[in-house]
């Protein structure tokens, strides 16, 4: 976050900045609606959506989805967060325009903070992507080309 706070003019301090993004109530929906339009307007029609399922290792149990799963970058189990980012891509540019957390079914239900989410939402990595299929292009199933 300091790399945004030395490129934001008049951003205040990294403190500031940290602050404002931590306490501010604000719309991660509408954010991302926003960036996709945004996107698509600036890189132009006719790109393609790729998705990609990531994990990142943690070594305490306190931040939100952290359970024992596989991780491709280690190649073996471990204390991990998983996530699953969709990219709008031409040519050779591109831009995140989703992004969406994976909760494992252990993690609901053996975190103290679990009861915060709606358990109803739990999906399998499969279908958090079709899921953003829906939400990036307006459409249930199938495939779209964009433009």
């Amino acid at each position: 976050m300091s790399q945004i706070a030395c490129n934001i003019v008049d951003s205040g301090s990294y403190r500031a900045l940290s602050h404002f993004i931590s306490t501010s109530e604000w719309n991660h929906e509408e954010v991302m609606k926003l960036t996709r339009s945004a996107a698509i307007k600036l890189l132009g029609p006719g790109g393609s959506i790729i998705f990609d399922e990531t994990g990142q290792q943690k070594y305490g149990p306190d931040s939100v989805g952290v359970s024992i799963q596989y991780l491709g970058v280690i190649g073996d189990t471990c204390a991990a967060q998983g996530g699953v980012f969709a990219s709008y891509c031409l040519d050779n540019v591109s831009a995140l325009i989703d992004y969406r957390l994976f909760l494992t079914e252990s993690w609901i239900n053996n975190h103290k903070n679990a009861f915060l989410f709606d358990t109803a939402s739990l999906q399998r990595q499969a279908n958090v992507q079709i899921k953003q299929v829906s939400c990036c292009t307006g459409i249930s199933s199938g495939s779209r080309h964009l433009g």
